[in-house]
Protein backbone atom coordinates (compact mmCIF):
# COMPACT_ATOMS: atom_id res chain seq x y z
CA UNK A 1 0.00 0.00 0.00
CA UNK A 2 1.73 3.19 -0.69
CA UNK A 3 0.03 6.75 0.00
CA UNK A 4 1.37 10.22 -1.25
CA UNK A 5 1.17 11.11 2.71
CA UNK A 6 2.70 11.43 5.99
CA UNK A 7 1.90 10.59 9.51
CA UNK A 8 1.95 13.02 12.34
CA UNK A 9 2.16 11.48 16.13
CA UNK A 10 1.54 13.33 18.99
CA UNK A 11 2.17 11.56 21.92
CA UNK A 12 -0.10 12.10 25.45
CA UNK A 13 3.02 11.82 27.24
CA UNK A 14 4.17 14.77 28.95
CA UNK A 15 8.10 14.03 29.21
CA UNK A 16 7.90 13.41 25.78
CA UNK A 17 6.09 16.73 24.63
CA UNK A 18 8.82 17.98 27.11
CA UNK A 19 11.34 16.73 24.32
CA UNK A 20 10.05 17.62 21.12
CA UNK A 21 9.65 20.82 22.41
CA UNK A 22 13.30 21.40 22.86
CA UNK A 23 13.97 19.44 20.00
CA UNK A 24 11.17 20.57 17.41
CA UNK A 25 10.55 17.09 15.96
CA UNK A 26 11.70 13.42 15.80
CA UNK A 27 11.54 10.45 13.92
CA UNK A 28 10.71 7.26 15.23
CA UNK A 29 9.04 3.91 13.90
CA UNK A 30 6.00 2.34 15.71
CA UNK A 31 7.85 0.06 18.06
CA UNK A 32 6.92 -3.12 17.01
CA UNK A 33 7.73 -5.25 13.82
CA UNK A 34 4.89 -5.03 11.38
CA UNK A 35 2.35 -7.91 12.02
CA UNK A 36 3.21 -8.48 15.36
CA UNK A 37 1.60 -7.34 18.77
CA UNK A 38 3.18 -4.38 19.97
CA UNK A 39 5.89 -3.78 22.31
CA UNK A 40 5.40 -3.01 26.00
CA UNK A 41 8.21 -3.39 28.14
CA UNK A 42 11.67 -1.90 28.07
CA UNK A 43 13.18 -5.58 27.77
CA UNK A 44 11.35 -6.68 24.39
CA UNK A 45 12.29 -3.28 22.67
CA UNK A 46 15.74 -3.87 23.56
CA UNK A 47 15.87 -7.13 22.39
CA UNK A 48 14.58 -6.40 19.17
CA UNK A 49 15.62 -3.24 18.29
CA UNK A 50 19.32 -3.52 19.52
CA UNK A 51 20.56 -0.72 16.85
CA UNK A 52 18.52 1.88 18.11
CA UNK A 53 20.35 5.11 19.12
CA UNK A 54 18.71 5.65 22.17
CA UNK A 55 15.66 4.32 24.15
CA UNK A 56 13.74 6.25 27.09
CA UNK A 57 12.72 3.69 29.71
CA UNK A 58 9.63 4.98 31.51
CA UNK A 59 6.47 4.42 33.06
CA UNK A 60 4.00 4.07 30.28
CA UNK A 61 0.55 3.27 31.63
CA UNK A 62 -2.19 2.19 29.44
CA UNK A 63 -0.84 2.45 26.41
CA UNK A 64 -0.58 -1.27 25.20
CA UNK A 65 -3.53 -0.01 22.15
CA UNK A 66 -1.92 1.60 19.37
CA UNK A 67 -2.18 4.84 18.19
CA UNK A 68 -5.62 6.60 16.61
CA UNK A 69 -4.43 7.19 13.02
CA UNK A 70 -7.08 9.85 11.66
CA UNK A 71 -6.86 10.60 7.50
CA UNK A 72 -6.84 14.36 7.23
CA UNK A 73 -6.85 14.22 3.41
CA UNK A 74 -10.21 15.29 2.89
CA UNK A 75 -12.75 17.45 4.21
CA UNK A 76 -14.27 15.08 6.20
CA UNK A 77 -12.01 13.27 8.56
CA UNK A 78 -11.70 9.40 8.44
CA UNK A 79 -10.65 7.51 11.40
CA UNK A 80 -8.19 4.50 9.57
CA UNK A 81 -7.25 3.23 13.30
CA UNK A 82 -8.86 3.60 16.64
CA UNK A 83 -6.22 3.53 19.49
CA UNK A 84 -6.70 4.89 22.90
CA UNK A 85 -7.48 8.43 22.06
CA UNK A 86 -11.20 8.86 21.08
CA UNK A 87 -11.39 11.18 17.68
CA UNK A 88 -14.24 14.12 18.55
Amino acid sequence: FYAPTIAIRVPDNEFLQQILSEVGFMISTSCNVHGQANLTNFKDIKNTFSNLDAIVECNLVNYNSSSTIVDLTTKDFKILRQGNYIVK
